[in-house]
């Protein structure tokens, strides 16, 4: 596999309450390539992660509620998506790059800087 090749990943996380304690996280991937080139592919996949939680999930804090959908979430499916994606493309006799690993702390990271950006924004906005 060329690691040199760059294909767009399409990455989309939805996150649906079920119960009071139960909550599905569902992670999609779609990507297709090369367009130039024979064969061609499109590799589009949903894995579901289902979380059960010790309490309702009305009484989580929407802090710790946010954090779970925006990070929590995806860096516990994130793994399962790498191995699934390199899976079927090896099986598809496709040249697609292994998808990086996640950084949780980058991700949290960029996550308060965005805060803050939002917030600051929205400060001069209100100016």
């Amino acid at each position: 596999i060329d690691q040199d090749v760059t294909l767009p990943v399409k990455i989309d996380l939805d996150v649906v309450k079920h119960t009071e304690r139960r909550v599905s996280a569902f992670l999609t991937l779609d990507t297709q390539g090369p367009t130039e080139e024979s064969p061609e592919f499109h590799l589009r996949f949903t894995l579901e992660g289902l979380f059960e939680s010790r309490v309702d999930l009305d009484e989580i804090d929407p802090q710790t509620w946010d954090e779970f959908a925006d990070v929590s979430a995806l860096s516990l499916l994130w793994p399962y998506a790498r191995e699934c994606m390199h899976s079927l493309a090896r099986r598809m006799h496709v040249d697609v790059p292994i998808l990086p690993t996640l950084h949780r702390l980058a991700m949290s990271t960029m996550r308060s800087e965005a805060e803050t950006l939002a917030k600051e924004a929205n400060a001069e906005a209100s100016e």
